[in-house]
C-alpha cells in the first residue's frame, strides 16, 4: 500500500535511448590536514579548516581516492574556498607521496611539494570558490596527493573536510569526457507529468495557455568584464554564458525574471553589476525580481547588488542600499487569480545577528507571519539562492527551520541556484520524504557562470544534468504550474512537466 501510493506520488522513470554526454565525478578528500613550521610536531588533522601561510610557512595537503575511471580524464578540478580575500594567489602543487596520514602528518615528516606550481587561484573575494587545474596529477584510479601554499604572510584557511558547513568542503572535480548513458525518461502519474529529453525546447512557437502567467528563471550569471573568459561578453565555450542565456530569455518574453542569486561574479560591484550583468540579464531589470547570493556579499553587505537593484531588492526596506534584510514577498498575477511568492536571504550569517534562518529570528518570523496571512491563495512559491538539497556539496541545511516553515503552509515550489547544474526534486516533505502534497524543488543554477558536478544522488532528486546551459519557463495557472527548461543550443538538453498545487 504504502509502495502504491510512492508511485502515485512521484514521476516514474524508465531508461530512454543512450545519449552521450560529459560525465563527471565530484570527490571529497579522504584526507586532509596542514603542517606548520613554528609547530614542527603538532599534527592538526581533525581541524576543521586547513591553512596556507608563508610566514611561520603553513602548508596544506588533500588526498583523494580517485575509482571508477576507464580513461585518463579530459580534466581534474581541485575546488577549495577560501574564508578572505588577497592579492596573492594559493598555489597547488603536485605529491608524489600517498602514505601520509591525516592524523598523523606533522612538519617534521610532511611529504615533499614539488617545486613549481600546478595551478595558482587568486581569491578575489570573501567565501570565493578557487578552481585549480589539477589534470596533470590525475593520470587514472588510484590515491592522489595535492599540497595548497602560498607566499602570502596573510594566513587563509581553507575549510577541511570535517568543516560543518558541507558546501564548503574541498571537492575533486573530475570530467571523464563524453560517455554514453541511457537519459530518465520519467511518466505521467495522478499529480504530476513530465518528460525530459536531451534535445532543445522550441521557444519561438509557444503559446501561453490563456489564463497563465509566464516566468523565466535562472542563477549564477554574469563574469566579472575583468575574468578572462568574460572575452568581450561573448565568453567561451563552457564558461561566461550569460549573453546566450540572456537571448533564451527574451525569446520566452516573459511577464517576470527570477533572477537566483550569485547574478553577478567575483565579488557582486557595483561597478560589474553595470558593466557585465547590465548588459545581458540588465536588460530584463525592470521585470525582474531579484534574490541576494553569496558572491553578491563579496562587496560589503552587498551594497552593489542593493544599490543595482534598488528598491526592487528591499521593497520592504525603500531606500536600503547596505546591509538589507533581502528577504520580501509579492504577488502575480494568474487570471482573475494570483500565487503568492516569497524571497528569502539564504545567507543566515549575514542578517539577523548571524542567525538570520533560525527560529525566532527576524526572517524566520516575518516568513511565518507571511505565509500564514497569505494561506487563502492556493499557490505558494519560495525563492532562495541556496538549494535546501543537492546532489552536490552546494546546499545549506541553515535554511531548514525556514522549509520547516514551508512544509506547514503548504508551499507548492521551492526554487533555486547555487549549484551550477540543473536538478529537480519529487515533492518532498521539510524533512525530505517523498510525499504528493510536499514541495517540489527545482535548482536552475545555469545562468552562464559555469558548470559543477553532483555527487552522491539523494533520494527524491528525478532529474539532474550539469555541462549545460539555460534558463527555466515556468507557467503559472490558477491551480497548478508546468516547467520546461529551455537551453543554450549549445548544451542541448530539456525537462518538462506539470503539477497541481496543494
Amino acid at each position: 500500500m504504502a509502495l502504491a501510493a510512492l508511485l502515485l506520488a512521484t514521476a516514474s522513470l524508465t531508461l530512454g535511448a543512450p545519449v552521450a554526454h560529459a560525465a563527471t565525478i565530484t570527490l571529497s578528500p579522504v584526507a586532509d590536514s596542514y603542517v606548520r613550521a613554528d609547530q614542527p610536531t603538532v599534527n592538526f588533522g581533525t581541524a576543521t579548516s586547513l591553512r596556507v601561510d608563508n610566514d611561520p610557512v603553513s602548508v596544506s595537503y588533500l588526498k583523494f581516492d580517485v575509482q571508477g575511471l576507464t580513461t585518463a580524464p579530459t580534466r581534474a578540478t581541485l575546488k577549495v574556498v577560501s574564508p578572505i580575500s588577497s592579492t596573492t594567489p594559493i598555489n597547488a602543487k603536485a605529491v608524489a607521496d600517498t602514505t601520509w596520514t591525516e592524523t598523523g602528518v606533522t612538519y617534521n615528516n610532511a611529504p615533499a611539494v614539488g617545486q613549481t606550481p600546478v595551478a595558482s587561484d587568486t581569491p578575489t573575494t570573501t567565501n570565493d570558490v578557487l578552481s585549480f587545474d589539477v589534470t596533470s596529477l590525475v593520470g587514472g584510479n588510484g590515491l592522489v596527493s595535492i599540497a595548497l601554499d602560498t607566499t602570502s604572510s596573510t594566513s587563509k584557511s581553507p575549510p577541511s573536510r570535517e568543516n560543518p558547513t558541507v558546501e564548503y568542503r574541498p571537492q575533486l572535480v573530475i570530467d571523464t569526457g563524453t560517455t554514453s548513458t541511457p537519459t530518465p525518461t520519467p511518466t505521467s502519474t495522478s499529480t504530476a507529468t513530465a518528460t525530459a529529453t536531451p534535445t532543445p525546447t522550441p521557444t519561438s512557437t509557444t503559446t501561453t495557455p490563456a489564463g497563465s502567467t509566464v516566468i523565466a528563471l535562472g542563477g549564477d550569471v554574469a563574469c566579472g568584464t575583468t575574468e578572462a573568459d568574460y572575452n568581450g561578453g561573448n565568453g567561451t565555450a563552457d564558461k561566461c554564458r550569460a549573453k546566450y542565456t540572456a537571448g533564451l530569455i527574451n525569446s520566452i518574453n516573459p511577464s517576470r525574471l527570477f533572477a537566483m542569486g550569485d547574478l553577478q561574479y567575483n565579488s557582486g560591484s557595483l561597478t560589474d553589476f553595470n558593466g557585465s550583468y547590465a548588459n545581458s540579464w540588465g536588460a530584463f531589470k525592470s521585470k525582474t525580481n531579484p534574490v541576494v547570493g553569496n558572491h553578491e556579499y563579496g562587496t560589503s553587505g552587498a551594497a552593489g547588488y542593493f544599490s543595482y537593484f534598488g528598491d526592487a531588492a528591499t521593497p520592504r526596506q525603500p531606500g536600503c542600499r547596505k546591509d538589507c534584510d533581502g528577504y520580501y514577498s509579492f504577488n502575480v498575477a494568474v487570471g482573475t487569480s494570483s500565487w503568492h511568492v516569497a524571497v528569502i536571504n539564504g545567507e543566515c550569517t549575514r542578517i539577523g545577528g548571524g542567525v538570520g534562518c533560525a527560529v525566532g529570528s527576524p526572517q524566520y518570523n516575518w516568513l511565518k507571519a507571511d505565509l500564514e496571512a497569505n494561506a487563502s491563495t492556493q499557490c505558494t512559491a519560495v525563492l532562495t539562492h541556496k538549494p535546501r538539497w543537492s546532489s552536490s556539496s552546494f546546499y545549506t541545511a541553515e535554511i531548514q527551520p525556514l522549509v520547516d516553515l514551508m512544509g506547514a503552509n503548504k508551499v507548492d515550489l521551492l526554487l533555486a541556484g547555487h549549484a551550477h547544474s540543473y536538478e529537480r526534486f519529487a515533492p518532498q516533505t521539510a524533512s525530505g520524504s517523498a510525499s504528493s502534497t510536499g514541495i517540489r524543488q527545482i535548482t536552475v543554477g545555469t545562468g552562464g557562470r559555469d558548470s559543477q558536478g553532483f555527487g552522491t544522488v539523494l533520494p527524491n532528486s528525478v532529474v539532474r544534468k550539469n555541462h549545460i546551459f539555460g534558463v527555466m519557463k515556468l507557467t503559472l495557472s490558477p491551480t497548478s504550474y508546468s516547467w520546461s527548461y529551455v537551453p543554450d543550443p549549445t548544451t542541448p538538453f530539456s525537462d518538462s512537466g506539470s503539477g497541481n498545487c496543494v
